[in-house]
């Protein structure tokens, strides 16, 4: 279906859903929630709204509406196995607190580095003055004085001039491997690109966890709907929000026709998180499958945010600290120059 050009903001998207959750919860229908919620946003959104209202009268899915606003993909990941045997108005709740929860981590990452950024950004424009500026002046008044400076003076003035044409090469080098990463990475294969992933530093462990909080999520919302565990993967395997699901489902399908128990399959698999397998065989062995997948996807959720806090606390004083020693490195450069000037007349 085609999209929309106007694009909704994440903040907009998680407002919407919620609040359109809880007029499910209150015994609103679906099309009487959204005429409801008409009303209440701005109104270049409303008209986007009536577009879906006429598309949900039309037989068009919720999940196809919402796509043609260019939702968010997890928003429209949930939505899909919601509207085939899972439960609507969960899937709307946990889509925009998912929203909700991206945006707080992202408000707290810009609190962090927004004051270092600032600082960064003055610096760089004072060791730019200083490098096209004072620096000249100094090497050319040693020059006219006959003296030499010592090699340690030298490195100090020469890393100083350097600094802000290396911080420009950078973020030039950065941009472009970015973009080429990117385009590079969208025509790789699923599971060449999930494996590279999990060899980046930092991110590596993070993947996992994700992956296992995904299909945690889901497999507990749909067998929770009363599909089978074989169901549940075929839907995987149909949805395309999520390439690396797909592919995965499939495989996952095969291992299970060949007679493999579902946790001996997940334990090999590196792309989980190690508690996972062991969730499925506890669930299976207790005929509540559905309800162990979902406390552990909570459980995984908030290993998460602590884990983005606990980097969140450990880049601050680390950007600091660049930044006192570029003040150190800038106040050195002009003084001690000045003193050794001093001390030859």
């Amino acid at each position: 279906m085609k999209s929309l050009q106007r694009k909704w903001s994440l903040e907009q998207q998680a407002l919407f859903l919620l609040k359109l959750s809880e007029l499910l919860d209150h015994g609103y229908t679906l099309s009487q929630a959204m005429e409801f919620l008409r009303f209440q946003i701005p109104q270049k959104l409303g008209e986007d709204i009536d577009r879906c209202l006429k598309q949900l009268k039309n037989g068009v899915s919720l999940h196809d509406t919402f796509e043609s606003l260019a939702f968010h993909r997890d928003i429209l990941g949930y939505l899909y196995f919601a509207e085939r045997h899972g439960d609507l108005t969960f899937a709307l709740k946990e889509g925009a607190w998912m929203l909700q929860r991206k945006l707080a981590s992202m408000e707290k990452m810009k609190k962090v580095v927004q004051y270092p950024l600032m600082l960064f950004s003055f610096l760089f424009i004072i060791f730019f003055v200083l490098a096209t500026v004072l620096l000249p002046q100094f090497q050319t008044l040693y020059s006219s004085m006959g003296t030499e400076m010592s090699l340690p003076l030298a490195l100090l003035i020469n890393f100083v001039g350097a600094f802000p044409y290396g911080c420009v090469f950078s973020f030039l080098f950065l941009t472009i491997s970015f973009v080429v990463y990117r385009v590079y990475m969208q025509k790789m294969p699923p599971y060449k690109r999930m494996g590279y992933l999990l060899k980046i530093p930092g991110i590596k462990k993070i993947v996992p966890m994700f992956n296992s909080y995904f299909f945690s999520t889901h497999i507990s919302n749909l067998l929770n709907g009363g599909l089978s565990v074989n169901d549940c993967l075929s839907l995987f395997e149909r949805q395309r929000h999520y390439p690396f699901f797909q592919v995965e489902a499939a495989f996952l399908k095969e291992q299970l026709v060949s007679g493999a128990a579902l946790e001996q399959i997940m334990f090999k698999r590196k792309y989980y998180d190690a508690q996972l397998a062991n969730v499925i065989a506890h669930g299976q062995s207790n005929g509540d499958l559905a309800k162990e997948l979902g406390n552990h996807s909570q459980f995984i959720l908030e290993r998460l945010e602590q884990l983005v806090f606990k980097w969140l606390n450990i880049m601050q004083p680390l950007l600091f600290s660049l930044i006192g020693l570029l003040v150190l490195a800038m106040y050195l450069s002009i003084m001690l120059p000045m003193l050794k000037m001093m001390s030859t007349v």
